[in-house]
């Protein structure tokens, strides 16, 4: 296996119309981040699902994953809320983002788990943002694999 390789094991729907495929062995890993891919890995006790996050401003490759039996949504630099007692940041682009993404493929989460800052409450970061809720606008991973 090459370095720029990643072995990987699952289903994914990454065809147009929700068609599921096995993928066991080897990918280019600018295959797993590219495009409007929703890959679905599933060991049938658990369910993750892995997104491309769609008008990112903040890089073009960016992922987020999904656990939907958790109702725990995994991010990287779409939102860091500061220790406590810090001041809040402004709202930025690549929160506004966060939320877009997650209305877009129809995502309810109860818990945000930051790879900068670790497990909030999806409310801190609706309040942070000034909105009460996630309002589900598009049509789950099938609309975003044929956008």
């Amino acid at each position: 296996m090459r370095e720029d390789q990643v072995r990987v094991q699952g289903t994914w729907n990454a065809t147009r119309g929700g068609g599921q495929r096995p993928i066991i062995g080897e990918r280019n890993q600018k295959q797993l981040v590219s495009g409007n891919y929703a890959w679905n890995l599933n060991d049938g006790s658990q369910e993750m699902e892995i997104y491309h996050m769609d008008q990112l401003e903040h890089a073009e490759d960016m992922l987020t994953v999904w656990f939907p039996k958790q109702k725990i949504i995994y991010e990287a630099d779409l939102w860091n809320p500061p220790p406590a007692g810090a001041p809040a940041p402004s709202v930025s682009a690549q929160n506004m983002n966060f939320i877009y993404n997650m209305e877009r493929l129809s995502i309810q989460p109860h818990t945000v788990v930051s790879t900068h800052t670790g497990v909030h409450p999806i409310t801190d970061f609706l309040k942070f943002i000034g909105r009460s809720q996630i309002v589900a606008r598009g049509g789950g991973a099938n609309q975003a694999l044929n956008q």
